[in-house]
């Protein structure tokens, strides 16, 4: 397992509640699989920022990981590490 720490700002940190989100994933778990379970965990997130098929963001929105790099629209099969920090840009969050 490995454990991935996700921010929010604005609006998004409204729906969901906090400012911080700590998902554990599978070892292998892709982003694809990260977004699926943020949207099973948090629905009203699906149409704000996930898309509709609760795999992938919409394309305005990305990830800054660890400060450093960004994973955007066409990266989600990518994996994050564990202890990764994301930081959700977007603009409903006013990044």
């Amino acid at each position: 397992m490995k454990t991935i720490s996700i921010k929010l700002t604005g609006a998004v940190a409204q729906v969901v509640g906090k400012k911080v989100i700590i998902l554990e994933l599978d070892d292998n778990a892709t982003y694809a699989a990260m977004i699926h379970k943020l949207a099973n965990l948090f629905p009203g997130l699906i149409g704000m920022i996930i898309d509709f098929d609760g795999k992938t963001m919409l394309s305005s929105n990305m990830f800054l990981v660890n400060g450093q790099d960004f994973v955007m629209h066409g990266m989600w099969n990518q994996a994050p590490k564990d202890g990764d920090t994301l930081l959700l840009v977007s603009p409903i969050t006013g990044g």
